[in-house]
Formats: C-alpha cells, sequence, structure tokens
C-alpha cells in the first residue's frame, strides 16, 4: 500500500514538472526578429507583465484565441525582471497558458519601445497582430472578441 501511495506522489510530481510553462529569456534582437516574421503566417504577440493587473485578466482572451484558431501563431513576451522567471512560469501554470513564451531582459525600455511601435508610449499591455508587411497594434487591454475580430481582418 505505501509503495502504491509513493508511486502515485512521483507521478504526480513528474506529470506536473512535465506541464511546467518553459519560459525563455531574450534579448532585444530575439525580439525584432519576432516581430519580422519571415513566413506568411498570423502572429499575435502580447507584452505583458505579472504585475500588471490588466495584463493577467486578458489571459484567458489569448488562451481562447489560440483554442479557436489553431493556425494563428500567439507569443507571449514578459516584461518581468529576469530574476523573477519562476514567478511568470507560476502564473502562466496557474493560468493554464501553454503557447511560447517569453521573458525580455531588457529593462532600459526607451531603448527599444520606439524600434517596437513609434506611437507606443510604454504602457502595457500591448498587443500586435502581424502578417507579413500588415500590422495591427493594440494599446491597451484587449478581448476574445476584439482579438478575433483583428484576426480575421488582417488575414
Amino acid at each position: 500500500m505505501m509503495k502504491a501511495f509513493c508511486f502515485g506522489i512521483v507521478l504526480f510530481i513528474i506529470s506536473f514538472g512535465l506541464q511546467a510553462q518553459d519560459v525563455e529569456v531574450i534579448k532585444k534582437p530575439q525580439m525584432m526578429q519576432m516581430l519580422a516574421p519571415q513566413d506568411n503566417s498570423v502572429y499575435v504577440i502580447n507584452f505583458w507583465a505579472t504585475w500588471c493587473a490588466p495584463c493577467v485578466k486578458e489571459l484567458p482572451a489569448f488562451k481562447q484565441l489560440a483554442e479557436n484558431n489553431k493556425d494563428v501563431k500567439i507569443l507571449m513576451i514578459s516584461l518581468d525582471f529576469a530574476e523573477d522567471i519562476e514567478k511568470t512560469k507560476k502564473l502562466l501554470n496557474k493560468k493554464q497558458i501553454g503557447f511560447k513564451t517569453y521573458l525580455l531582459d531588457e529593462t532600459k525600455y526607451d531603448t527599444w519601445i520606439n524600434d517596437v511601435e513609434p506611437s507606443w508610449q510604454g504602457a502595457i499591455p500591448v498587443t500586435i497582430i502581424l502578417k507579413g508587411k500588415k500590422r495591427i497594434f493594440i494599446n491597451e487591454e484587449t478581448t476574445l472578441e476584439t482579438l478575433e475580430k483583428k484576426v480575421k481582418s488582417i488575414q
């Protein structure tokens, strides 16, 4: 009986570890490559942080968008500090966000925000929808309906 219990605990721990969200730390050059995709797919790129309540509130909309649109590539770029990566992973696991997430390790925002979008003042959440040369910039908290409408308009 005890062996079965211990075996069950080990399996639980292993399965939890396999489900853990992977967050890759990147720098500005990698981020800029993401903002210039070479294929003709639709990309939805969201800039967010765990400390931003509107950002966390809209996470389920991106999850639902991914489930409803398998051909849309969703990339999350966290602006949390690199030393807080475990906090970022924990929140993503809690919200069951499974798509690719990056943590931008660039704390001097004024050195890259204008390169992302000249009209961006730096507030988050921000979402950019890309397809080829087409680009939609959403400089506010968004909803699933807005995301789906914008994705359809760019296809």
